[in-house]
């Protein structure tokens, strides 16, 4: 709030008009009052609260979506004033003081340096060389630093492809398990930090380490985790420098929230719950901002996966389950994004199984499997189907859970050692099912169960997140010594 009130205080009448404007959207209401009053007065969040006349808890929302709402306004203009002097950089040849150009241009240049930004300073340099045409020495100097930038905004190019390279192949990975995949996903990180490595930045800094953090919580055990504590504490810690020191430049004002998205992932990811929730009420907050941007897809589909793994510790249904309303009424993912709809998919159907839905669960997979080519993707098609023999096998529909297995059994060599967790779990299910003495049924299912935890890692685990408890056993195995030909769906 204090960058608010000194940028605020700092607008001439024009640009506070206009703030107004656009934030109230020309309205009479509680941000536009908020406005004036840290415009005229000496700021005192208590008074402020009470001329609202609104609580604590409404009056912290608020000023969430002010400062936001702020910070998008300003950036903009913030970013349109630099690029506007630059824009007329290339006419300055043609003024009449050559010092006073060369002046104005070396302190648009510190301006450009400070800020990262490269695009911009390519033509800044191209002016200053050229104004120096009869001093070599000058000329060489800027000819080198304009050859320099060139490459350096290259490789922002580049890294900001990268990031998004990453994001699509960790998808196609998710679902493939193809050691291809995997590889591919090792060279984009190389490749993102040999270009960090060639030139200083604190913008690459940020996309490296977005990389970076997300790959160790993807791919390191927990106890690997655990040992990158400090370092990841320490990196996000510069994250909160870097983004307070440019908070109006769009490239971090953007990206903002996910230093608390990374918090949140790295200490659910190694089971420091309390730590996670420290960040996780700053997630929540900022969810009705991002939750029908594109560009964050990525990042709450990883959310939603550390929640699972949290639920996993913890078994807090409430807390797993908070974001699904305005999940379910503003995300939209694209019909290309493939992992995305699958892992969204999924998590979906785990919460519903988790709280006991099992056929809205049903529906949601076969939902998936109508709309998504599940079979070009290995590891999404077996999930899926694995998830569906268990629903069936839960709801007593033996015919269709012995289909499912048969597709499985189809898709899969289930004599590969790879393939022992997706054996092994069948091979429960068919005992548990069984018609014939349940003691004994129960028994050697346990045994197989157990079998089937111990080896269901790797690229092809299957039911991460589902926790086959003793009464869903029993549910089973109550379906097969029903008699009936016909059982009851419950």
């Amino acid at each position: 709030m204090e960058n608010l009130i000194k940028i605020v205080k700092k607008l001439s009448k024009k640009e506070f008009t206009n703030l107004l404007e656009e934030v109230s959207g020309g309205k009479d209401n509680h941000p536009r009052y908020v406005l004036e009053y840290i415009r005229v007065s000496k700021f005192d969040e208590e008074v402020l609260i009470q001329k609202l006349e609104i609580d604590h808890g409404a009056y912290y929302t608020m000023k969430s979506r002010l400062m936001n709402k702020v910070a998008v306004v300003l950036a903009n203009k913030n970013t349109y004033a630099i690029k506007e002097k630059v824009a007329n950089v290339g006419s300055s040849i043609f003024n009449e003081d050559k010092k006073i150009t060369i002046k104005y241009l070396k302190d648009l240049e510190k301006q450009l340096i400070s800020f990262d930004l490269s695009n911009e300073l390519i033509v800044v340099y191209k002016a200053l060389a050229r104004h120096h045409i009869y001093d070599p020495d000058e000329y060489d100097k800027y000819e080198k630093l304009y050859n320099k930038h060139v490459a350096h905004s290259l490789a922002m190019e580049k890294a900001e492809d990268l990031l998004l390279k990453f994001i699509r192949d960790v998808g196609e990975y998710r679902l493939t398990g193809d050691p291809v995949d995997k590889e591919m996903i090792h060279r984009q990180r190389r490749e993102m930090y040999n270009i960090t490595e060639m030139f200083p930045s604190h913008r690459l800094f940020v996309l490296n380490n977005i990389i970076n953090i997300y790959y160790h919580c993807m791919f390191d055990t927990v106890e690997e985790l655990k040992t990158k504590e400090k370092e990841v504490d320490e990196t996000l810690r510069e994250f909160e420098d870097i983004f307070n020191k440019y908070d109006l430049d769009a490239f971090y004002h953007n990206r903002k929230p996910l230093i608390d998205f990374m918090y949140v992932l790295y200490y659910y990811r190694i089971g420091e719950i309390s730590h996670g929730n420290v960040y996780y009420k700053s997630v929540v907050s900022a969810m009705p901002y991002i939750v029908g941007k594109h560009a964050f897809t990525f990042y709450i589909i990883m959310l939603l996966k550390a929640k699972l793994e949290k639920y996993f510790i913890d078994e807090n249904v409430r807390e797993l389950i908070d974001l699904n309303p305005i999940l379910n009424k503003n995300f939209e993912i694209d019909k290309l994004e493939i992992y995305h709809q699958v892992a969204y998919g999924l998590f979906r159907a785990n919460t519903a199984i988790i709280v006991g839905n099992y056929q809205g669960a049903e529906q949601i997979i076969k939902g998936m499997k109508s709309k998504l080519p599940l079979r070009l993707y290995i590891n999404g098609d077996v999930e899926c189907k694995a998830m569906l023999c268990l629903l069936y096998s839960l709801l007593g529909d033996e015919e269709k859970c012995k289909k499912n297995m048969a597709s499985l059994s189809r898709r899969l060599d289930l004599d590969k050692p790879e393939y022992e967790n997706i054996s092994l779990f069948l091979k429960f299910l068919k005992v548990i099912s069984k018609h014939g003495d349940l003691d004994r049924r129960l028994r050697i299912s346990q045994e197989i169960f157990g079998d089937f935890v111990r080896s269901n890692v790797g690229p092809h685990q299957i039911l991460r997140y589902i926790k086959i408890t003793e009464e869903m056993t029993h549910q089973i195995a109550n379906h097969g010594s029903n008699k009936s030909s016909h059982p009851t769906k419950k």
